[in-house]
């Protein structure tokens, strides 16, 4: 497993606190991580509102739209946890939790389905900003992927996961 963890700099760390909880702070727009700047916005263009939320912390982040309305879209996503791992990783995660909101509904929400197609658009998002070129520019983002159990809300195993995402990197 040590030979799938990156040592980072703390510069190469996105270092983001917050005192308040998501819902008494105002939104952000975009996210700088490690010098790339990221934000969400849907398939129709509108700008996703990125909530930062340690509450978040064991599931590292969610996405969904308020009321089931999908004109009003989120994302709350945990600073503590975007900290702890390389910049590859959370990238990654942030761009996962956009897939949730981007991707159209009703494509299987809470399923195998949905998660992997999750992973999928926010692998080759990563590889339209260079940051993966080949399977083996995921060891970042493998080392906090191979870890998981999977869940009923349909992510896989760690090992199913990375297997199915490298099958979709284009």
């Amino acid at each position: 497993m040590k030979h799938f963890i990156s040592v980072l700099s703390a510069s190469m760390l996105l270092w983001v606190t917050t005192s308040q909880s998501a819902e008494a702070q105002r939104p952000l727009r975009s996210l700088r991580l490690s010098g790339l700047t990221v934000s969400c916005q849907t398939a129709r263009g509108q700008q996703v509102p990125i909530y930062l939320d340690d509450s978040q912390y064991q599931n590292i982040g969610r996405a969904g739209f308020y009321n089931n309305n999908p004109r009003q879209p989120f994302i709350a996503i945990s600073p503590t946890w975007l900290n702890q791992v390389p910049y590859q990783a959370a990238v990654f995660w942030f761009y996962h939790e956009c897939a949730h909101v981007n991707l159209p509904m009703g494509v299987g929400t809470y399923s195998q389905a949905a998660e992997i197609n999750a992973d999928c658009w926010a692998l080759n998002r990563m590889a339209a900003h260079g940051l993966v070129r080949s399977g083996y520019d995921v060891n970042a983002i493998a080392a906090t992927i191979l870890p998981q159990r999977g869940s009923p809300m349909g992510h896989l195993p760690g090992p199913a996961r990375m297997n199915a995402m490298l099958r979709c990197l284009r």
